[in-house]
């Protein structure tokens, strides 16, 4: 058993480094990664928290390289996004500056949300941060 837990905890350790990489110094090979690890599936699995939206304004905690965001500011939504990762913050910069989207971003975290109780109507996360 003793064994078990120490490679569980290796691949936990693991797991979390390649994390905090992609977040920070990897964070524009980002989608990339996100593509290869769901087989090319992350864009449509996390589409389907659209259809959850049920009252606005809507807060992505955790909107990484901002493909959400932008799809969401595109279909008219009021949104706004919360992300600690000031690498994730520039890239989703860049991608909604191409689109010729503006969407308030507010570079936070989730264990300490900078927002007034009622803010928004609904929350959208899409990644299993460990902040969940």
């Amino acid at each position: 058993m003793q064994e078990v837990n120490m490679d569980r905890n290796w691949m936990q350790r693991l797991y979390l480094w390649a994390c905090e990489r992609l977040y920070h110094e990897l964070a524009g090979i980002y989608d990339v990664v996100s593509w290869l690890v769901s087989l090319g599936q992350w864009a449509t699995w996390r589409r389907f928290a659209l259809d959850e939206i049920e009252v606005e304004p809507v807060l992505e905690i955790g909107f990484g390289s901002g493909a959400l965001l932008r799809e969401m500011a595109a279909h008219g939504n009021r949104i706004c996004g919360l992300e600690l990762s000031p690498a994730m913050h520039a890239v989703t910069s860049r991608k909604l500056a191409l689109s010729q989207l503006d969407v308030p971003r507010v570079r936070g975290s989730a264990l300490a949300m900078p927002f007034a109780s009622a803010s928004f109507g609904t929350l959208i996360a899409t990644f299993p941060a460990p902040y969940i």
